[in-house]
């Protein structure tokens, strides 16, 4: 099973639900999740967490859908943010 960690600026748990809902509905055969925790620090350093595991993650395809609902969303980088 692969895990992809994603970074989100999903605001909050109301609309994540309901992103979550369109992701599931979309790919069925992954489990997704979302952790709110945001920093005040501005996207991509400021930003939530979208946890997607399964047999086969598509990254492109799972950033492409949050971002055409309205959102950024990229893989979490290792790195450093002030």
């Amino acid at each position: 099973m692969m895990t992809e960690v994603f970074i989100t600026n999903i605001p909050d748990q109301i609309q994540a639900e309901s992103v979550l809902k369109i992701l599931e509905e979309s790919f069925p055969e992954l489990i997704i999740n979302f952790d709110a925790g945001a920093s005040e620090a501005p996207f991509p350093c400021g930003h939530n967490i979208l946890r997607v595991g399964g047999p086969v993650i598509n990254p492109e395809n799972i950033i492409s859908l949050v971002n055409n609902l309205g959102f950024s969303s990229g893989i979490l980088e290792d790195k450093v943010c002030q």
